[in-house]
């Protein structure tokens, strides 16, 4: 920043990756409640350090994926639009680039490959996004939120019942976590769901593993 205005520096952008790290983990150290990482996470290597952060201090993990305008088939149809609003100055052929870099990825796929970094590996063939229908993925400009009250991986059971939602197009929310008791809520299908169910626990483990009895 100079006198109030973003100046953005290429020079420096090593070191801004770096001090958003270190502040998600003094966010973390600090127990704050919800952590939106809002970077370009183009790949699942770049979202490695943050998941890592996250399993380490026991955080859950969502990734959002921003919606494509209406009237846009795909993001490579977007690039004029981007070129004008990006603020870093990036011509239409790196926002092209960018795009075809893209890696899609969920939740259980980020964790797998922060507990073995030789899964983060390069997948050229990921299609770019065309829309916002995976309540776990991400696209050209996605965010990576921590949080007590989102979906993601804690403890066997709570994983397993991840990876069931996946499988099964269900989205799993945590509802609430109040005087000792957690709601999981899972709605079907992902997007407009038109059906939900509410199960209770007295942690998220013990919510999940009475979700997994009742749904399996």
């Amino acid at each position: 920043m100079k006198n109030g205005q973003y100046c953005w520096d290429p020079k420096k952008l090593s070191l801004a990756h770096s001090n958003c790290r270190e502040r998600v983990r003094r966010a973390m150290e600090n127990g704050l409640d919800r952590i939106l990482v809002d970077n370009t996470n183009m790949k699942i290597i770049e979202m490695v350090p943050y998941a890592k952060l996250a399993l380490e201090f026991k955080y859950f993990i969502r990734i959002e994926e921003v919606a494509l305008p209406k009237g846009f088939k795909n993001w490579y149809g977007m690039i004029p639009v981007l070129e004008e609003r990006n603020a870093h100055n990036v011509n239409g052929e790196i926002l092209k680039r960018q795009i075809g870099n893209f890696e899609k990825c969920t939740v259980s796929q980020l964790v797998k490959a922060a507990r073995n970094p030789g899964d983060a590996r390069s997948n050229p063939q990921s299609p770019p996004p065309a829309d916002r229908n995976n309540n776990l993925s991400n696209q050209p400009s996605t965010s990576t939120s921590s949080s007590p009250s989102t979906t993601g991986l804690f403890g066997k059971n709570y994983e397993k019942l991840v990876l069931y939602c996946e499988k099964n197009k269900m989205r799993l929310e945590i509802d609430s976590q109040e005087n000792n008791i957690t709601v999981l809520k899972l709605s079907y299908p992902r997007v407009k769901p038109i059906f939900e169910r509410l199960f209770k626990g007295n942690s998220v483990e013990n919510a999940a593993n009475n979700t997994l009895q009742q749904i399996q």
